[in-house]
């Protein structure tokens, strides 16, 4: 198995497990307007660890995360091209992802907030350049920070940012949203990113600062060294509206030296990217044994080029995606143990179209895990999740009816720890000891303490 770099979104396939075969559908029926489906997902830090008492908001609904950072949408009608989740937590950055919502189903989400941490310090009069520790530098001219009444700041101003690779499934999942783009155009396009910066400013209390009109902060950061090679010389950039939840064109970025170099006139995330006319794939994921994937993390990105997006695969292994028209892409399957376990390539489709036969090598890496949870009163659970502890690896699934099903990566494991959570009456079952194998039923658990 191979150590992955690049992620991303994908465009036509040619398959390795039967070349021969046909694998797409060209211009199917793809739905519009609204469908009723299931939402669910948990919270996260940057270092893996539930953030309760996050707010989550679809549209006029918002649900508050649990101990273990779940939250739970049950039968909504959202669009069926694009549903946006906001997530947001006093002393973070806001967060949230953009999904494409199958009917009647359950689509699992993870979701990682940034911290607000102080990680360096300027004289708001003065300014000056500031090293961040992940090696991007900010360089700030004279009286650059205002206060939120609009008056030149002079005193200690705090910095917060970060700087996020998105070839890894890390960076991917602290994206707010998806990859989605408004260009200068008004055309709204898919976007090709080659990494993604976010800064803030706060006084020593902790309010919020801002950019002085006119004023423009240099921001230099390193992107991987897995994308230099194919870096172009000049890329967009571009600024996340979270009014909008979407990407505006802003400007331009130039590569010197492993670094993009931008100007900015504003805090928040910033992203360098290829902007792409795209199209909808739809398709189902399979182990070489047509056994279903069923909430598995992908990624798509340009071959030879920048990330696209990720996504999960939802509890029937469906997933739906878009990828740039007319373009060779990559489909890569991505585990919790940071390898590729599928790639193939996508090529150059110009309409909408659903993708067939679509299989996982090194399948036998997998575990397909399925069982039915009761209630006290022997019932099935009507609303839950499961949480999975493979050594420091934790797996999520949610489910509905008492059923459960999902695939982990051992990571060369054999043992696990599953609790079960019944939402609804608050109890949780007794931690259950696995081996894994290929296939793990547990059984009947009892979720009653």
């Amino acid at each position: 198995m191979k150590r992955f770099f690049h992620i991303v979104l994908f465009s036509c396939l040619v398959v390795a497990c039967n070349p021969d075969k046909d694998i797409f559908t060209r211009n199917p029926i793809f739905s519009e307007g609204f469908v009723i489906t299931n939402i669910s997902g948990q919270v996260l830090d940057a270092n893996h660890q539930p953030v309760e008492g996050a707010i989550v908001i679809l549209d006029l609904l918002h649900r508050m995360s649990d101990e273990n950072g779940f939250f739970y949408f049950n039968n909504v009608q959202v669009d069926s091209k694009r549903a946006v989740l906001n997530v947001n937590k006093g002393g973070f950055f806001d967060g949230g992802r953009a999904i494409f919502p199958t009917k009647d189903s359950n689509t699992p989400l993870k979701i990682r907030l940034l911290e607000k941490v102080v990680v360096a310090n300027f004289d708001g009069a003065v300014g000056g350049e500031i090293i961040l520790p992940d090696g991007s530098v900010l360089n700030i001219p004279t009286d650059a920070a205002l206060n939120q009444n609009g008056t030149k700041f002079s005193d200690e101003v705090q910095v917060s940012a970060y700087s996020l690779s998105l070839d890894f499934l890390e960076g991917l999942q602290k994206m707010p949203t998806d990859l989605k783009g408004l260009a200068f155009s008004g055309q709204e396009k898919i976007l090709e990113s080659y990494g993604v910066f976010i800064f803030d400013w706060s006084d020593v209390n902790g309010h919020k600062l801002c950019i002085g009109q006119g004023k423009k902060v240099i921001i230099q950061f390193p992107i991987s060294n897995g994308v230099v090679a194919q870096a172009p010389p000049m890329l967009g950039l571009w600024y996340f509206d979270v009014d909008l939840n979407i990407w505006k064109e802003e400007g331009i970025a130039i590569f010197q030296n492993g670094n993009y170099i931008a100007e900015v006139g504003k805090t928040g995330f910033w992203n360098i990217a290829n902007p792409h006319d795209f199209i909808s794939v739809k398709g189902d994921l399979k182990n070489q044994n047509d056994g279903t994937l069923s909430n598995m993390p992908y990624s798509l990105e340009i071959e030879n080029g920048g990330t696209l997006g990720f996504g999960w695969s939802d509890e029937d292994g469906k997933f739906n995606a878009n990828v740039p028209q007319d373009l060779i892409s990559i489909i890569k399957v991505l585990d919790e143990c940071n390898d590729i376990d599928y790639s193939t390539a996508i090529g150059a489709l110009s309409m909408d179209s659903q993708i067939s036969n679509v299989k996982i090598n090194n399948s036998s890496d997998f575990s397909h895990i399925s069982g039915t949870l009761l209630n006290c009163g022997g019932n099935n659970v009507q609303t839950g999740y499961i949480i999975i502890s493979v050594n420091s690896k934790i797996y999520f699934f949610p489910f509905s009816d008492g059923f459960f099903q999902g695939n982990i990566n051992t990571c060369n494991l054999s043992s696990a720890t599953l609790v079960a959570y019944d939402v609804g009456n608050s109890k949780k079952s007794e931690p259950l000891q696995l081996e894994i194998n290929a296939i793990t039923e547990t059984g009947e658990i009892s979720v009653c303490f």
